[in-house]
């Protein structure tokens, strides 16, 4: 019965044979289209990557605009605040230049009064001489 087992044994390895060419077929066409699928996902996570950084460029110069116009405002305020202090301070020195002024004006009045009245006295007591020396007289 040598002869029947060998025989069979060949018939095995014949259908082994036979058939791993239609499996490996199968297995590389399967391979295939997961290569293609694999280089189809790579290629849209390119892109998206790519329209992701695009996005990502134009929120920074988006940010970097902003940062600039709220700088410029930032200086627009601060030169305005800066010239409404240096209002004030002249408002401030205009007020005190004015109270001087009118402090001097006061004084003036003030000094001119007094010479008023030293002169009216002088005048006064001079009145009152000349009254007591017709009296003597």
């Amino acid at each position: 019965g040598g002869g029947a087992a060998a025989a069979s044994m060949v018939a095995a390895a014949t259908t082994a044979a036979a058939a791993p060419p239609s499996a490996s077929d199968a297995e590389a066409a399967k391979a295939r289209s997961e290569e293609i699928r694999a280089k189809q996902k790579a290629e849209e996570a390119e892109e998206q990557a790519r329209i992701a950084a695009e996005v990502r460029q134009l929120i920074a110069l988006d940010q970097a605009e902003n940062a600039r116009l709220e700088a410029a405002e930032k200086e627009k305020a601060d030169v305005a605040a800066a010239a409404a202090e240096a209002a004030e301070k002249a408002k401030t020195e205009q007020a005190a230049r004015q109270e001087a002024e009118w402090v001097a004006v006061e004084a003036e009045r003030v000094r001119q009064e007094e010479e008023a009245r030293k002169q009216e006295e002088e005048a006064a007591a001079a009145a009152e001489a000349a009254k007591a020396a017709k009296a003597e007289a």
